[in-house]
């Protein structure tokens, strides 16, 4: 997995970032003199800035008929390429860079525009260098990413969706559904969706987000989640979770040794923000002085209707967000995609590097 920011593909409406003078930036490890003595693919990843050139000076130059020195066809056609570089020589990409990505940055998102393709040379002047033009395959671009890093026939991220929320694999009459469903133009985010509120995920994984949140005040640590939600549980309910949270290292080290009052305050703060009324915090006291383990209050509490509410936006991107890249966010990541819809935040992760990244 990178750290990397996400690139988007240039929409149909951004035509503007094709336009000439558009500064652009072409990355690659391709050899980064042609001519000279540091003729050699280089260790480290290479960048220019470019600037995209009017496809009017790109067609005077590669007119049709044109050919290279080697008699190879270089012919620019402006429906489907794209032309970046310096007129006066010097900026360029070059031999092995073909196939890496020219990007454009659309107010703040890194935006791809260009596909290095190919040049006379490298670096000339008057010899800009050749990109396919994304916008041009963007429909064939989104149908055959549909499914992330799955085939375009949805049989394989339909398998892995239930793999990851289900548990299992699907049964004959599931896949042939969804795969149908799917073809008839159903979006793919509906597949998870429907898994996340079926109850192997839905009475598992957002309890135990909101547990964490409830008893440490922070969202679940990403080791910590995939062991409670994997070998960790080990058919524990969330009375038992809650058990070992209340009794564990870092939740004596927060709080120290509390009494049973002690003990309401401080998840009554926790979960609603304020301190208990008389008549509740005796009830709960009560309970415990009765006998209640404190993880069966702290659980009852942490999935009381109102907690659910309030953290209702951060624990679906929390959960969502792991059920997909099997990572907890961090906090600016959570903050970044909390505007958007589930299906709007399923549809983003399928198409991330860090989904992507799982099953390369």
């Amino acid at each position: 997995p990178t750290s990397a920011p996400a690139v988007d593909l240039i929409d149909v409406d951004e035509s503007d970032l094709e336009r000439a003078g558009t500064p652009v930036t072409a990355v690659g490890w391709g050899v980064i003199d042609q001519d000279g003595e540091d003729r050699y693919f280089p260790l480290d990843l290479q960048a220019v800035d470019l600037q995209v050139i009017d496809s009017r000076v790109c067609r005077g130059i590669y007119y049709d008929g044109r050919q290279s020195p080697s008699e190879e066809p270089t012919e620019f056609r402006a429906e489907s390429m794209l032309c970046a570089g310096d007129l006066t020589g010097g900026l360029d990409s070059c031999q092995g860079d073909s196939g890496g990505p020219l990007v454009a940055d659309a107010a703040g998102s890194p935006t791809l525009v260009g596909v290095v393709s190919w040049g006379d040379g490298c670096a000339q002047p008057n010899l800009p260098g050749v990109y396919s033009r994304v916008s041009a395959a963007r429909t064939w671009i989104d149908q055959t990413t549909r499914f992330g890093p799955f085939g375009p026939d949805g049989l394989d991220y339909v398998v892995n969706q239930y793999l990851d929320l289900a548990g299992r694999q699907p049964t004959s009459e599931e896949l042939t559904r969804w795969v149908r469903q799917l073809d008839g133009q159903v979006s793919p985010a509906a597949v998870p969706l429907q898994l996340m509120a079926a109850p192997a995920w839905a009475d598992i994984a957002p309890p135990i987000a909101r547990l964490y949140r409830a008893t440490f005040l922070r969202n679940p640590d990403t080791g910590g989640y995939s062991y409670w939600l994997g070998p960790g549980r080990n058919n524990r309910s969330l009375y038992d979770i809650a058990t070992y949270f209340a009794t564990s290292d870092e939740f004596i080290a927060r709080y120290g040794q509390l009494g049973a009052g002690g003990f309401v305050d401080t998840i009554y703060s926790n979960v609603f923000g304020r301190t208990p009324d008389a008549a509740g915090r005796a009830y709960w006291v009560s309970r415990l002085d009765a006998g209640t383990p404190r993880g069966v209050v702290l659980a009852l509490l942490s999935d009381s209707p109102e907690y659910k509410q309030t953290t209702a936006t951060e624990m679906n991107v929390v959960t969502t967000w792991f059920a997909m890249n099997r990572t907890v966010p961090s906090a600016a990541q959570v903050a970044a995609v909390s505007s958007l819809s589930p299906a709007e935040l399923v549809d983003s992760l399928i198409h991330g590097v860090a989904y992507a990244a799982r099953f390369s």
